[in-house]
């Protein structure tokens, strides 16, 4: 992982560092460095320059380091598995927490891509935390999707119906 790691950090250099960031080689060696924000993952965002986007997937590559996110993605994490068991209405009570879990981790996040590369703007790091909260949204909408076209309808007691249609027999 620590190879992968440094793999990316290298690519991201590269890619702030040469003007030719959009050329075959680098997106090759982004793609085989197996890092979690290449381009397929973090997609151009309308309205910023390539150049921003590059300069932000290479800060999110260092700002994933930083504790304080480990931190805020532990404790998430932590919710989740309690939740995992829980009944309808404690899932309905740890809805705060929840919110507030997942507020601290994009305060965090935000945080450590300021200390990561002072140069983005504030505007620019909301601008593409927006893109990425909905970029998850749509994903986890189309997900929902999938699972209500697939779910297979439940099915009614066997012979139920047809047991009340038919009359019985009379003994003889």
């Amino acid at each position: 992982m620590k190879t992968s790691l440094l793999a990316l950090l290298f690519a991201a250099t590269l890619c702030v560092s040469l003007p030719a960031a959009d050329s075959a080689a680098t997106k090759a060696a982004t793609k085989k460095s197996g890092g979690r924000y290449t381009p397929s993952i973090l997609p151009d965002i309308e309205g910023v320059s390539k150049e921003d986007m590059v300069r932000v997937r290479a800060a999110f590559v260092q700002a994933y380091q930083d504790p304080a996110i480990k931190a805020a993605k532990e404790r998430l994490a932590e919710l989740k598995g309690n939740a995992e068991f829980a009944s309808a209405s404690e899932k309905k009570d740890m809805r705060s927490d929840f919110e507030n879990a997942i507020g601290d981790l994009h305060k965090a996040t935000k945080a450590a891509l300021t200390k990561a590369d002072a140069t983005l703007s504030r505007e620019l790091i909301e601008k593409v935390m927006d893109a990425m909260e909905a970029k998850g949204r749509e994903k986890a909408a189309g997900a929902m999707k999938k699972d209500a076209k697939t779910a297979t309808p439940l099915k009614p007691f066997p012979f139920g119906d047809k047991a009340k249609e038919t009359p019985k027999p009379e003994a003889k």
